[in-house]
């Protein structure tokens, strides 16, 4: 694919953000492997599917270039497009537009506004999957209505009509079938409610998030967005509550059973205590867990003790988590965060074995 060499070509360094070459280049200078037989970057991306989960800051953010030769990609949430990095900087450097899919988990301005930012920048988009729900919980009291007009994501939703061909919402649920079936990448939509189950708003609005399985040939990933397992305070034993439960109720009744065990996980809720329950950890039995930390000063997410579940969690009798990244590379000082440098790719030609994922400054 044309492009996907872009990002370590002059050209692409010259239409890169400046902190972002510079960040590179120090890195690569400090962190240069010396085992010669190691994949670099360029051999990551010209892998058949390459997954980019990209170092926004605040929220999620995940392209997905498909295989096939031309140019495909799909854009699951775009970050917050009032802190951190700008996902358009990522995003210029890969695809020739327009964008085949975006995807908004659910409306949390961290996930859906880097997609507004993205479509309002001229890159046209073909199709949109969107929970549906609309976050009815937000508008209560007297001045309801007044909330719901002045709503940021409902204004954009209705803006969007007649500027994107396709518009699926809300997203339908199918363990049977996959909604998406192009080039050998299969992807299911295991959970999507437009009536989202919980009592407080904020789980609400989370447990509408959109959950996909990607498939390519052997290799399987499980987005997350920011749904929820447990109350705040529960252990991470306690038998899972909300979607977690959801999702694990409907694999032991499913003949697709099988859609929650992965390869990669994108960990849920940025690593909070709200979800991560052991059983749906077990469950999921990644090789590799990617968390899309949300590590500004206000946030401090993920938890010390979710990111040590999945270091210490074993599957069986002996297997562990390969490796968890983070979008942060654990820093502990949150307030001088530098958002961009700390992106994760992954990189396969559909077999378990050539699965590739690693931080892009240690693969340059």
């Amino acid at each position: 694919m044309s492009l996907r060499i872009k990002i370590i070509t002059v050209n692409a360094l010259k239409k890169a953000s400046t902190s972002l070459v510079i960040t590179w280049i120090c890195l690569f200078s400090l962190n240069a492997w010396s085992d010669n037989n190691a994949p670099s970057l360029e051999d990551v991306l010209n892998m058949e599917m390459v997954i980019h989960f990209i170092d926004v800051g605040v929220g999620d953010a995940i392209l997905i270039e498909l295989p096939g030769g031309g140019d495909h990609e799909i854009l699951i949430d775009g970050g917050d497009s009032r802190f951190g990095y700008d996902v358009l900087d990522y995003v210029n450097q890969l695809i020739d537009p327009p964008l085949e899919l975006a995807v908004i988990t659910h409306a949390d301005f961290d996930h859906w506004s880097g997609i507004r930012k993205v479509l309002n920048s001229g890159i046209p988009i073909n199709e949109l999957w969107d929970p549906g729900y609309d976050r009815d919980c937000k508008f209560t009291g007297s001045k309801s209505e007044e909330k719901k007009n002045k709503d940021q994501y409902l204004k954009f939703i209705s803006d969007i009509n007649g500027k994107i061909s396709k518009i699926v919402r809300p997203m339908t649920t199918s363990w049977e079938m996959p909604v998406y079936d192009k080039n050998g990448v299969k992807i299911w939509s295991l959970s999507s409610y437009s009536d989202p189950p919980g009592k407080e708003c904020s789980y609400i609005v989370n447990n509408a998030s959109i959950v996909l399985r990607v498939e390519y040939k052997n290799v399987s990933f499980l987005l997350t967005g920011d749904i929820n397992g447990k109350e705040r305070n529960d252990k991470s034993s306690i038998t899972p509550k909300h979607i977690e439960k959801a999702l694990l109720d409907k694999a032991k009744s499913s003949s697709s059973n099988h859609l929650l065990d992965v390869d990669v996980l994108k960990v849920p809720h940025h690593g909070s205590e709200t979800a991560n329950t052991r059983d749906f950890i077990r469950a999921t039995s990644p090789r590799f867990a990617v968390i899309s930390s949300s590590s500004t000063f206000h946030y401090h997410l993920p938890r010390k003790r979710v990111t040590q579940r999945y270091q210490r969690i074993v599957f069986g009798n002996q297997e562990k988590i390969e490796q968890v990244f983070r979008t942060d590379f654990g820093e502990k000082d949150y307030k001088h965060k530098n958002f961009g440098d700390d992106h994760i790719i992954c990189g396969t030609n559909g077999s378990a074995e050539d699965l590739v994922c690693d931080y892009i400054w240690r693969l340059q």
